[in-house]
């Protein structure tokens, strides 16, 4: 999961969630942390290489602080 922004309140992640779609994304809600926060990712990957290379992209073209969660939903 590329997340790209986590967000207390969850009215923000659907906006963002929203925006990312409409630019073409594949995003959704990708659960919450341990702190509650609402994790947005713009995609999800089965293969780590490809997951990696969209993250540099991700990072490099939209937000540099987007990061990858290795984590089953």
């Amino acid at each position: 999961h590329i997340i790209c922004g986590a967000f207390s309140h969850k009215n923000l992640a659907v906006k963002l969630v929203q925006q990312l779609n409409t630019e073409g994304f594949s995003a959704y809600i990708a659960g919450q942390n341990n702190g509650g926060l609402y994790r947005v990712s713009s995609a999800n990957f089965s293969i780590r290489g490809q997951a990696v290379a969209q993250l540099r992209w991700y990072q490099a073209n939209r937000n540099k602080n987007a990061w990858l969660l290795e984590e089953d939903l």
